[in-house]
């Protein structure tokens, strides 16, 4: 016998225990890329939602004029966009200054907490959070006019709007809740 060098079955015992732990690893990285999609996307959403109303509070100019209202345009499922509104006309001048696509991610739903059954949002319509200029008042509009209840009532002045989104690939879920305060949370 040699008194130097390995058995074939001691190699054989570290690669597969080598095999073994790659696989696990492996497994582990592609659940952590996926939660990964998830964090981006409502990072994505929580960046321009809070863009929008800094630009708003501080009187960011739009197309060389002041006094312009900032709003968050969820254009469908996947695409979002920045939007400067001039009120010198009605309704508004508006200019769309950038687009967001959300990958491998959907905006799930839209609801209010005003709202005991929530009006559909998507496939048909699409929503507008404005932020006002100077105070940075926030208001939620349908493009179809139908925002009775998603912007408050007697009983509930200052509802909350929550945005579910949904991993495509795995399906998980977070939400964004905007208040009507300005505050931008997620869960």
């Amino acid at each position: 016998m040699k008194s130097f060098g390995y058995t074939l079955v001691e190699l054989l015992v570290v690669i597969s225990i080598m095999a073994i732990l790659g696989a696990i690893g492996f497994a582990g990285f592609k659940n952590f890329a996926e939660d990964q999609i998830l964090t981006k996307a409502t990072g994505v959403v929580q960046t321009v939602l809070r863009l929008a109303q800094s630009n708003a509070t501080a009187g960011v100019f739009c197309n060389g004029s002041g006094g312009a209202i900032w709003r968050v345009k969820f254009e469908n499922q996947f695409k979002l966009d920045l939007i400067c509104a001039l009120p010198i006309a009605t309704p508004p001048v508006a200019y769309t200054l950038r687009s967001y696509n959300l990958e491998n991610a959907k905006v799930l739903s839209i609801t209010s907490s005003a709202c005991s059954s929530p009006p559909p949002i998507f496939p048909n319509f699409y929503l507008f959070v404005n932020y006002s200029p100077i105070n940075g008042k926030v208001d939620f509009y349908r493009a179809d006019g139908n925002d009775d209840c998603i912007n408050g009532n007697q009983s509930l002045p200052n509802p909350t709007l929550t945005i579910e989104l949904q991993n495509t690939k795995n399906l998980k879920t977070k939400k964004v809740i905007l208040s009507k305060g300005g505050s931008i949370d997620v869960q």
